[in-house]
């Protein structure tokens, strides 16, 4: 489960996920559930959520109002790219 990797990370890393901001770019349901799992972890969170599924867009805003929905991989890496220095 994606909370479980998440602990795990968070232990291996030294993550601290409590305090955020954090940037969670993610698809699919299996992203609508780490999304899910990041927001038992932090209230100061945004995502970039892939998806043509109007259900899992409306799920992903639920948990996170910072979600961002796009239809296609490739925008998210125009979205990253343009915001690199």
């Amino acid at each position: 489960p994606p909370a479980e990797g998440l602990r795990h990370l968070e232990a291996a890393l030294g993550l601290d996920l409590a305090h955020g901001p954090h940037l969670v770019c993610c698809a699919g349901p299996q992203g609508v559930a780490l999304l899910a799992a990041m927001a038992e972890w932090s209230t100061d969170l945004r995502a970039i959520l892939v998806t043509d599924r109007d259900d899992l867009a409306t799920r992903a805003t639920a948990i996170c109002p910072r979600t961002t929905v796009v239809r296609h991989p490739d925008t998210v890496a125009a979205i990253l790219s343009a915001a690199a220095p």
